[in-house]
């Protein structure tokens, strides 16, 4: 999940190869993501795409603490189609299939969407980003 006001500090592991001056290749090869302390993903355990918070990644290779994420959850939060599929009880790959109905299209066409978080709007596909 890509915390509300956090979109900003969003990087992939493309982003890291080149703040650390190396290419991708070179970088997944090395995978310096994998050591101890380093800032975990803050995208979904099976995404495609791993996503990581720019300043806990900053924080880390300056050898400073890695600074937590915000925990309180927020209407502006942005859920991969993991977290919404877990969210409203259905299998990820269901929202394949919520993209092609015109009803709810334009809350799916981007990766990332947002959903309220209270009241029965809860269980609602939310509004798009």
């Amino acid at each position: 999940m890509i915390r509300a006001g956090r979109h900003h500090l969003v990087r992939t592991l493309a982003d890291l190869a080149a703040q650390q001056g190396v290419g991708i290749d070179h970088h997944t090869r090395l995978k310096p993501y994998a050591a101890e302390g380093f800032p975990a993903p803050i995208s979904s355990e099976g995404s495609r795409t791993r996503l990581y918070d720019g300043e806990q990644v900053d924080a880390y290779l300056l050898g400073r603490p890695v600074p937590p994420l915000p925990e309180k959850d927020d209407d502006d939060d942005l859920l991969d189609r993991r977290e919404c599929a877990a969210l409203i009880g259905v299998a990820p790959v269901s929202w394949k299939t919520y993209k092609s109905d015109p009803a709810l299209s334009a809350c799916v066409q981007s990766p990332y969407v947002r959903l309220p978080s209270s009241g029965s709007e809860r269980s609602g596909f939310g509004r798009c980003r």
